[in-house]
């Protein structure tokens, strides 16, 4: 997801943060009809032709990418409110009556949500017929609320987003800095021999951290003690993988093995020593935390002793003028594929599969093809390299589809550089 929602605008932490919230709503879809939730998926262009496990798993993170990017990009500007993937998750729940689902009665309750998306609740309040017709927790229900998000946010307007400056300052800074998915991430796990290596976690003061297999139900007394330790709950919260070090633990009534790595109540396990995996970057983290504080003082006195954009505006402009170019041939690009895929998703089911394919996979045959033209004009690549990338790159053939997934464009990155 962190990879999924570079090129978009919004902080990169929170897609991945909707995606955990809407996962129990999808789980909960699929588990009712696998079959059927798989179906769907494949019209979004997930990949189930291996069947069993690996089919549901392709299904599962196909879905909930897209509908995490539907709730972003619907939620963009919202301050304050109901966030949008709880109406999502009531309206999936909810069961017809008298052939309505009370649709604007749910869009006035989520009023921060559809405040800025009129759009939207038009849409919604228009497929509500549609939606009372389909059972409560259905595939069916799901496919019809994700169509009815893509009709409120057009292809057009979500290319703009990409092309805004907020949404390519994300990209940037995903791409370099994300904690998960950036190049410079300092979340990213170290790797031996394709295991990740795993250490210790510690609270800020260097104590160990145990955590819980175990779910605890908040009740007034471990309210209170949780009140001690300085974490916030409610009566009747249930925490979920919890972590407290060993002298919370003895506090709320937990006692330690002779290992001091598992945790036992009433002679039973119910949690071991936490571990995560070890951050390639975790001693840079340290360093700047060192360092970083002083010198950040000096970064306030910059902007007072020079100013480095007003020398570079006339270099710019004709730098300017051949980015519109560039970018205009990436459109042009861009408009035929999806005209493609528009024909392919008004064919048969295998037609629809191929189309669902090419809307993820047109941006990135674009891109490749407009770079690979521009080089060709620069000299810098032959002509049989560039012959090979457009018939690859416009190749949407079942066999073209299968090339271009194996390799991708990962092929063709190294001979363009």
């Amino acid at each position: 997801m962190a990879e999924s929602a570079a090129s978009l605008p919004g902080v990169t932490s929170q897609y991945v943060n909707t995606s955990r919230q809407l996962t129990d709503t999808i789980q909960m879809v699929m588990e009712k009809d696998r079959e059927g939730f798989n179906k769907m998926a494949e019209g979004f262009g997930a990949n189930i032709s291996m069947g069993g496990v690996d089919a549901s798993k392709n299904a599962m993170q196909t879905v909930l990418q897209k509908q995490t990017e539907q709730v972003m990009l619907q939620s963009q500007g919202q301050t304050g409110g109901l966030p949008m993937h709880i109406m999502i998750q009531q309206l999936m729940g909810k069961e017809a009556k008298g052939g309505k689902l009370g649709v604007q009665a749910m869009t006035n309750k989520f009023r921060a949500a559809f405040q800025k998306n009129p759009l939207l609740k038009n849409f919604l309040l228009r497929a509500e017929d549609e939606l009372a017709k389909t059972e409560a927790g259905s595939a069916d229900r799901l496919k019809i609320l994700m169509e009815t998000f893509d009709k409120a946010m057009p292809k057009e307007v979500i290319n703009k987003m990409r092309g805004s400056i907020s949404g390519m300052m994300e990209a940037l800074r995903s791409g370099l800095l994300d904690p998960q998915a950036g190049l410079f991430g300092m979340s990213r796990a170290n790797f031996l021999n394709g295991e990740a290596l795993m250490k210790t976690n510690v609270d800020d003061l260097g104590n160990v951290l145990y955590k819980l297999t175990e779910d605890i139900e908040v009740n007034a007394t471990i309210q209170k003690k949780l009140e001690k330790m300085g974490k916030e709950s409610k009566i009747d919260d249930v925490l979920q993988g919890a972590e407290f070090t060993k002298e919370q633990l003895l506090e709320l009534g937990y006692t330690l093995t002779d290992t001091g790595k598992v945790l036992n109540k009433a002679k039973q396990d119910v949690g071991a020593v936490s571990k995560s995996s070890t951050y390639i970057f975790e001693q840079i983290r340290e360093i700047l935390a060192g360092y970083g504080p002083v010198l950040l003082e000096f970064v306030g006195f910059l902007p007072s002793l020079f100013d480095p954009f007003g020398e570079m505006t006339n270099s710019l402009i004709e730098f300017r003028d051949r980015a519109q170019e560039f970018v205009n041939g990436f459109n042009k690009k861009l408009d035929i594929l999806e005209t493609k895929q528009l024909f392919l998703s008004q064919g048969d089911s295998k037609e629809k599969s191929l189309g669902a394919k090419l809307g993820k996979q047109a941006r990135s045959r674009a891109a490749v093809s407009t770079v690979a033209e521009y080089l060709d004009g620069l000299g810098a690549i032959n002509k049989d390299l560039l012959a090979k990338i457009q018939k690859s790159t416009g190749d949407v053939t079942a066999e073209g589809f299968l090339a271009y997934e194996e390799g991708g464009v990962i092929q063709f990155i190294g001979p363009l550089l």
